[in-house]
């Protein structure tokens, strides 16, 4: 799962931002894997900072439109990212 994400971000790093609707159709199934709670909510640190940086590739890819529904803003904080000792803290982002 690891080396799957890190592929995953390696290759939306090279996706210029607004691509074309055929670009952002094949992009679909991979935008709605990264906001499964399996992954959001994954046990291993690494993977959950492998999730943030995919996420945000996607958002740098589709600004100023954002891929996600409102439900999913509201997200488990990552601990790995944090400083906050505690991981259930929940971060909601807004505006977007």
């Amino acid at each position: 799962l690891q080396l799957l994400l890190q592929e995953a971000s390696a290759l939306f790093m090279i996706i210029k931002q607004q691509p074309g609707q055929g670009v952002l159709s094949a992009l679909q199934p991979s935008i709605d894997a990264l906001v499964e709670r399996n992954l959001l909510k994954h046990k291993n640190k690494d993977i959950q900072v492998l999730v943030a940086s995919c996420i945000s590739e996607v958002l740098r890819i589709v600004a100023p439109d954002a891929p996600f529904t409102d439900e999913i803003w509201e997200v488990t904080y990552f601990a790995g990212i944090s400083k906050q000792s505690d991981p259930k803290h929940v971060l909601i982002f807004g505006g977007f």
